[in-house]
């Protein structure tokens, strides 16, 4: 009788510690979603910034060096090679709160397309990126959205 009492509270302890385990992994899982989820809004709330900032820029304002924010058309889009370093990138004012950055953003200028709206005519073409960031300073989350202003 005492063997099988402890077979059954060995029994009992090992499904006691799988639950644990997966539970654990669970909440583990629902708070890398949350944070993900954090930087998507960050990241969104960036972007309608970054419109924003681009109402009234011409192709003039745009340059090489990307200054300001607003970089020039290169042999290699900004967005393949940028550092995210502060240094020309332009923090979103949006404030959000709980992120470990505010949502950083560049605008850079990506051609010409043919407007039908515009009676036929040409018209500027601009790609910003955005990145967000959630509560932990490692979950990114990059967009990027081409419009005309």
């Amino acid at each position: 009788m005492l063997v099988i009492g402890l077979v059954f509270l060995v029994l009992l302890t090992m499904l006691g510690i799988t639950t644990m385990q997966a539970t654990t992994m669970e909440e583990k899982m629902a708070g890398h979603a949350r944070d993900r989820s954090l930087a998507f809004q960050a990241a969104e709330s960036g972007l309608r910034d970054a419109e924003q900032f681009l109402i009234g820029k011409d192709f003039y304002a745009f340059n090489v060096n990307c200054s300001g924010g607003l970089c020039g058309q290169g042999s290699v889009p900004s967005w393949k090679t940028y550092a995210w370093d502060g240094s020309k990138d332009v923090s979103a004012t949006t404030g959000i709160s709980g992120v470990a950055e505010q949502p950083r953003y560049f605008s850079e200028y990506a051609g010409q397309v043919k407007c039908p709206e515009c009676g036929g005519g040409w018209s500027s073409v601009y790609r910003i990126t955005v990145r967000g960031k959630g509560s932990n300073g490692n979950t990114l989350m990059f967009l990027q959205q081409v419009q005309r202003p």
